[in-house]
């Protein structure tokens, strides 16, 4: 084989390396970035899956939120979310820097919950729609189980 020939298959060869791993990098990369699957208790309140564990992630007056939580931590967070709406009342918990209450009372609107959070980025209030809170907490159980 001439050398001209050996540079040519060299260079196909190295073509052919660099496409694969070029195609496992940008596999990786797009996961990461692409559309997480999430628990949602309202539009703009939800937990995404992560390998690792959970983001909690607030959305809401032009600014995102996000804290990266555990899946112990978010468990705590699910049961006592679970509690405040079986037994219709306040519900709070605190997890590492999070300190988390859910209000489910039947007050003036018996079809929302407020849930209220305060951590390392500050105050969340959002009002969420019942159904939707069950739903998430049907899904989580479904999927991680609760204590």
């Amino acid at each position: 084989m001439n050398g001209y020939r050996r540079v040519e298959v060299f260079f196909k060869v190295l073509r052919r390396f660099l496409s694969r791993a070029g195609s496992q990098a940008w596999s990786r990369f797009s996961a990461e970035l692409g559309p997480k699957e999430k628990v949602a208790l309202s539009n703009q309140l939800y937990f995404c899956i992560e390998p690792s564990g959970f983001t909690l992630m607030s959305v809401g007056a032009g600014e995102i939120q996000s804290m990266k939580l555990s899946v112990d931590d978010t468990k705590r967070i699910f049961s006592s979310i679970k509690q405040a709406c079986d037994g219709r009342d306040i519900v709070g918990i605190s997890v590492g820097e999070l300190s988390w209450t859910t209000d489910a009372r039947l007050k003036s609107n018996p079809e929302k919950i407020t849930i209220k959070f305060n951590g390392p980025l500050g105050i969340t209030r959002e009002i969420a729609k019942r159904e939707d809170v069950a739903n998430a907490i049907a899904q989580f159980t479904y999927r991680f189980g609760l204590r």
